[in-house]
């Protein structure tokens, strides 16, 4: 008798079992396998790469008369996703760069907008960093401001160590922040090496000082210095001087002593022996027969090189003859 259905369809059950847990673990591997590549194969479709391109800045017009304080940087950095063909052929010089606009000069917070960026079709923007900026702003002003020159060295031996110094112009015109124009006292000059100057009139073509961020010169940037360099005099008093009559002898001087006032360089005036400073009158013999009280200039004789008279005190004595 052949076998009853029930039979056959257990027997067909445990066939199928046996066929379907032979070799599991091979099975499962395989299954594991084909859907790890499923998934590579699938994400290859898509890449992200990381670009830094130029930030261009919208600056305010002339006349806003405002001055970001604010130092912005050069590039952002964008991420971007799409097809690996696209994304690794992308060039950051080729593509532009991304905007903030800071035009109307009063903007505390800068979006920065990637929509000036030129991607291919495909690609995307996944981030950008920084994607705002914070911002300070000043008022822009403008003045003149008074320049300061500055000086090294010491002039030449025998001359004042502080010349007489002048900048022509004496004021340049600033602008530039409020912050700093508005406390700015003086403009200095780049220094200027006076060593060994002798005494007489110098003029040097100088440069100022490069100002600070932000603040520019308006016109020239150089001024021209006229320098002065004047002997190192000293004065001396020499009282008490006889007065010396030359000539005719028969008269009688009032005042007989006088005081000399003598300038020069400090050596030979303080070397200066008073007993060799002699003042005199000229009297000749007209003077006295003329039997009449003349007034008679004092002269000083005898002054060394390097000094100079400065006053005779009285500078007349009256001559009366005996």
């Amino acid at each position: 008798m052949g076998e009853n259905k029930p039979s056959r369809a257990r027997r067909a059950l445990s066939d199928a079992w046996e066929s379907t847990t032979e070799n599991a673990g091979l099975k499962l591997t395989s299954v594991l396998i084909a859907m790890a590549l499923y998934g590579v194969v699938r994400g290859a479709g898509t890449v992200e790469r990381g670009l830094e391109v130029s930030l261009l800045v919208r600056p305010p017009s002339a006349d806003v008369r405002r001055v970001m304080m604010t130092d912005l940087p050069d590039r952002v950095r964008v991420v971007v996703k799409g097809p690996p063909t696209l994304v690794n052929a992308i060039r950051p010089e080729s593509i532009g760069g991304a905007e903030v606009n800071i035009s109307d000069g009063r903007v505390a917070v800068a979006r920065v907008d990637p929509a000036t960026m030129q991607l291919p079709a495909g690609v995307t923007i996944v981030s950008i960093q920084p994607a705002s900026l914070q911002l300070a702003w000043e008022d822009l002003v403008e003045r003149d401001v008074p320049v300061r020159v500055e000086t090294v060295g010491r002039t030449a031996p025998g001359s004042r160590p502080a010349a007489i110094i002048e900048a022509i112009p004496q004021r340049v015109h600033v602008t530039g922040p409020a912050l700093y124009v508005d406390g700015l006292n003086t403009v200095r000059t780049e220094a200027i090496d006076v060593t060994g100057l002798e005494a007489g009139q110098h003029t040097r073509r100088v440069a100022l000082e490069p100002p600070r961020s932000r603040v520019h010169y308006v016109g020239a940037t150089s001024v021209r210095v006229a320098i002065t360099v004047e002997r190192d005099l000293t004065e001396r008093r020499l009282d008490h001087l006889d007065v010396t009559i030359v000539g005719a002898q028969r008269v009688v001087l009032r005042p007989a002593v006088v005081s000399i006032r003598v300038r020069g360089l400090a050596a030979p005036v303080n070397a200066l022996d008073p007993a060799l400073v002699v003042p005199t009158v000229d009297v000749t013999e007209e003077m006295v027969t003329r039997r009449e009280a003349v007034r008679l200039p004092v002269r000083a004789g005898h002054l060394p090189a390097g000094v100079e008279l400065v006053a005779i005190e009285p500078p007349e004595v009256v001559a009366t003859p005996r």
